[in-house]
């Protein structure tokens, strides 16, 4: 277990509010679990951090990782606003890694922002331009839940 995620989960479990949370919940049909932080109020606990992590330009997969595999939707978003943060030191060799993040936690609110990420490299990376490089992610559109598709070219 990485460090800053160690940290970052005890700063959330002491901002975490019950009902708040069961109110985010609710939004997002009862899929997930969440501390109930308000979007202003988690970015501001890792603010600094991504800071701190775009001087090194290199991504933390590992954390990541960790991140993405907590329960609490709260850090899912973290790992998206890390992404975003970083987009520009993330190769197209990442893309698969993203990928899975899409995969696992397939629903709107971080396809949205991944898919963003994606984009990023899609538009600056030269092996995007090569033969038939494309990015498939996703099913087809599933409106029942949500879940969404894309294509980067």
């Amino acid at each position: 277990m990485t460090t800053y995620y160690k940290i970052l989960k005890k700063q959330m479990e002491d901002q975490s509010d019950p009902l708040q949370a069961k109110t985010m919940a609710a939004y997002m049909k009862n899929k997930f679990l969440f501390y109930g932080i308000p979007s202003p109020r988690r970015k501001a606990l890792y603010k600094d951090f991504l800071k701190e992590e775009k001087t090194k330009k290199i991504v933390d997969w590992e954390l990541l990782d960790q991140c993405f595999e907590d329960q609490h939707r709260e850090f899912q978003y973290f790992v998206c606003d890390y992404l975003v943060a970083l987009a520009s030191y993330i190769p197209f060799d990442d893309v698969e890694k993203i990928k899975a993040y899409i995969q696992k936690g397939n629903w709107w609110d971080t396809t949205d922002a991944l898919d963003q990420v994606i984009g990023n490299i899609g538009l600056r990376d030269p092996k995007i331009k090569q033969e038939d490089s494309v990015v498939k992610i996703g099913g087809p559109l599933d409106k029942k839940n949500c879940d969404r598709s894309s294509t980067v070219i």
